[in-house]
């Protein structure tokens, strides 16, 4: 519940928002931020029935919110693609929203912000995944753009329909940016969150390296001026990326776990990591690197790699850029 989007201009920068839960005046229904399919609004539920009913609709993100006691009238925080966290009120009964504040309408007025693209294409196996495309303020047809994929972490997070001022540094400097939502990422279904338990990473590595097949398909994307870079879950999976395919230039992994063996002495034994059992019961996923049984660790396989680990995550604590930075230099 609540907004489950990941963006870094959420209050406090970088974190969740507010999304308590509105009691009707008369007990019977609740009022809350879900987040579905990389969108945030505001849903009625009937206690009773169970009925769901969308009380605000569109590709943003209800961030923050606040209710008059017969919840009645809302006042929210709205961010979307190319706007951050502006003021409005609603009208429950109406479901009319109408914009308080425009506080960066001077600063946009100054700036060629990119208009993220939701991008959905079909898996090896069928299943839907979607991503958000940045392009360069200046994108011309017919010229080919290096590309960055930019991996979320988690894994159980989302990209979405909210604001990414890293996604916008980055187009700005000239690159396309891909923001994918490979399967185990949040607002797709109980299914879609919890397939890659006990196969993590897996399958989300052919989500990710499809969804970069079909941008170079479209023609715009420079197929050998490509880059991937991600932190935490984002971080995992770009280690395992160069340790499976030769196509990536350039890496960042950052804040990344390296070695389950390491993850699982700290906050380790995580459900889509290794479960309840321990980490050398855990099936490894059909082509893992043999490293030293734990199938994280990659070859040398990006042509520069580069680590980042300060400060360290709770979940990845242990040597892991040590660790990765040994294999990728023999």
């Amino acid at each position: 519940m609540g907004s489950a989007l990941t963006g870094d201009q959420h209050p406090p920068r970088g974190g969740s928002g507010s999304s308590p839960l509105v009691w009707a005046a008369d007990g019977k229904s609740v009022v809350s931020a879900m987040t579905a399919r990389g969108r945030s609004n505001l849903i009625r539920f009937d206690l009773a029935s169970g009925h769901t009913d969308s009380l605000t609709t569109g590709d943003h993100d209800v961030i923050a919110y606040s209710a008059t006691p017969d919840a009645q009238h809302f006042a929210l925080t709205i961010s979307d693609g190319t706007h951050i966290g502006d003021l409005y009120t609603m009208d429950a009964a109406s479901r009319t929203l109408r914009q308080l504040t425009h506080v960066n309408d001077s600063l946009w007025s100054t700036l060629r912000l990119s208009q993220p693209e939701r991008l959905s294409y079909r898996s090896f196996d069928g299943t839907m995944i979607e991503g958000w495309v940045y392009k360069p303020p200046d994108f011309a047809a017919g010229t080919k753009y290096p590309l960055i994929l930019d991996i979320h972490g988690g894994p159980h997070a989302a990209y979405g329909d909210t604001f990414f001022h890293e996604a916008e540094v980055m187009a700005a400097r000239g690159y396309v940016v891909f923001d994918p939502n490979p399967r185990g990422s949040t607002s797709y279904g109980e299914h879609f969150g919890n397939v890659i338990q006990y196969h993590y990473p897996g399958d989300d590595y052919r989500d990710l390296m499809i969804g970069v097949d079909t941008l170079v398909g479209r023609g715009y994307v420079d197929p050998q001026r490509l880059g991937v870079t991600g932190g935490s879950g984002g971080g995992l999976l770009t280690n395992w990326i160069v340790g499976h395919t030769h196509r990536f230039a350039a890496a960042v992994s950052m804040r990344s776990i390296a070695d389950w063996a390491h993850a699982d002495r700290g906050r380790g034994r995580q459900p889509h990591a290794v479960g309840r059992r321990r980490h050398d019961d855990v099936p490894r996923a059909q082509g893992a690197p043999q490293d030293d049984g734990h199938g994280v660790l990659p070859r040398r396989d990006a042509r520069a790699l580069t680590l980042r680990q300060a400060p360290p995550p709770r979940r990845a604590p242990g040597p892991h850029p040590e660790l990765v930075r040994q294999i990728s230099s023999e």
